[in-house]
């Protein structure tokens, strides 16, 4: 499977968060296309098992997961830079040729070895300090900026992004193809379909920005 190119913001769903049918389907009514879920520790199997089979389900959205185990039951897998490598991932006996591979990468090391080994998809920052993950390491934006823009796939944006920080990053950083990923600045809104519709538009008016 490949990731359409044209997508602009992924959505990461914390998985102590009871799932929306409802809320998730006018987010894709306003341009979502990919969502991580993300377990909490110690989550259960059976609950991680439960929400990806409801999210796949009920609505129609490519939806990649944190527990490689469970790679079946959604369009791929998302690990963070010291989690499994993607070879081993690929020897994985619930591995073809159709699953999504995201990672997350923090120097250009890493970067060269998600490339060299066919990432579907690459995460960079942290950029902020983020509610959802609060021990991730910043990242220095001129890093962020060379990696994001070296990537021929998709790349994503991560860590405390809104609106303002988007802003502020941009005003001091020149990203070709902006993606981002996103979860509190949508979920902890006082109106997330509202908040997704905006950053997602902020990025498709960016991008068109760049095209000119």
């Amino acid at each position: 499977m490949n990731i359409n190119f044209a997508t602009n913001v992924l959505l990461i769903w914390p998985g102590r968060k009871a799932i929306d049918i409802t809320l998730i389907k006018e987010m894709v009514d306003n341009g979502l296309e990919i969502i991580e879920y993300r377990p909490y520790t110690n989550q259960s199997k059976d609950s991680i098992i439960r929400a990806l089979i409801q999210l796949k389900k009920n609505v129609k959205i490519v939806l990649i997961n944190n527990e490689i185990h469970l790679m079946k039951y959604c369009d791929g897998v998302w690990v963070g830079e010291s989690d499994i490598s993607i070879p081993e991932i690929k020897k994985m006996s619930d591995f073809n040729d159709s699953v999504l591979i995201g990672k997350t990468v923090k120097n250009l090391n890493q970067f060269d070895f998600a490339a060299r080994h066919n990432a579907s998809m690459i995460g960079v920052g942290a950029i902020f300090k983020s509610q959802t993950k609060q021990d991730a390491k910043l990242s220095h934006w001129s890093l962020i900026q060379e990696i994001v823009n070296k990537s021929k796939k998709p790349a994503y944006l991560v860590g405390g992004l809104s609106i303002a920080s988007l802003n502020l990053f941009l005003k001091n950083c020149n990203i070709e193809n902006l993606r981002i990923a996103v979860s509190s600045a949508v979920l902890k809104s006082s109106s997330p379909v509202r908040a997704f519709a905006d950053l997602n538009s902020f990025v498709v008016e960016y991008r068109k920005k760049k095209n000119k």
